[in-house]
């Protein structure tokens, strides 16, 4: 987790953070937030359900057929890999939350000071109220340390892309907007697809694999 936080993975990490403060001080956080709330709830929960789906069980689901369920060679190296990022992750995800304690959008009363809202401290509002989104880091995560991993293949790096995308945009945008500031999410983006890309390109995730054939 270290590793992948130092160095230039560290440049994403800053500008999620800036990205922060300038989308909730100047209200753009709010603006988003009001919008999802105004839309047709029918309309956009047939398009963004599917994506909040999605961020749950992906980052299960993906590796866990990779490695342990395909007979494919390259998809158990893969499979190695993405468990590894997504790990990562989570765990760098739930230590951030509980140290920003970060209120989350209410359609019904979103305003400036709501969206600026962060309770800083360790454990102030657990893990699930925070700072950064952790669907979207985490599927971040997942879809590049594949798309790292297969680098040489632009098909797989433009479908992950797309992938860690809708997902970021439909916690936004799905759920009355209420799952998610915009910030939130720009941020678990960039942290995410910054420590997914750096694990997909390191050798450690073959000291994983190892470490996982041992105990299973």
């Amino acid at each position: 987790m270290l590793w992948s936080i130092i160095g230039w993975p560290f440049l994403f990490h800053a500008t999620g953070s800036a990205a922060t403060y300038y989308l909730s001080t100047n209200d753009y956080d709010l603006m988003v937030a009001r919008f999802a709330a105004r839309q047709n709830t029918v309309a956009f929960s047939i398009a963004f359900t599917p994506g909040m789906a999605m961020g749950t069980v992906f980052p299960f689901l993906v590796p866990g057929y990779m490695y342990f369920i395909s007979s494919n060679k390259v998809l158990n190296n893969t499979g190695a890999v993405a468990a590894q990022a997504t790990a990562v992750a989570f765990l760098y995800n739930n230590i951030l939350k509980a140290i920003s304690g970060r209120a989350h959008p209410n359609a019904e009363n979103n305003n400036g000071e709501l969206s600026r809202d962060f309770k800083w401290g360790f454990g102030r509002r657990g893990v699930f109220y925070g700072w950064p989104s952790g669907h979207s880091m985490t599927n971040a995560s997942l879809a590049m340390s594949i798309a790292s991993y297969n680098r040489d293949n632009p098909w797989i790096v433009a479908g992950c892309g797309l992938y860690a995308s809708y997902v970021a945009t439909s916690m936004v945008l799905g759920a009355k907007g209420e799952a998610h500031w915009f910030s939130d999410a720009i941020a678990g983006t960039l942290m995410g697809a910054s420590i997914g890309w750096y694990i997909g390109k390191s050798p450690s995730h073959q000291y994983s694999m190892t470490i996982i054939k041992v105990l299973s």
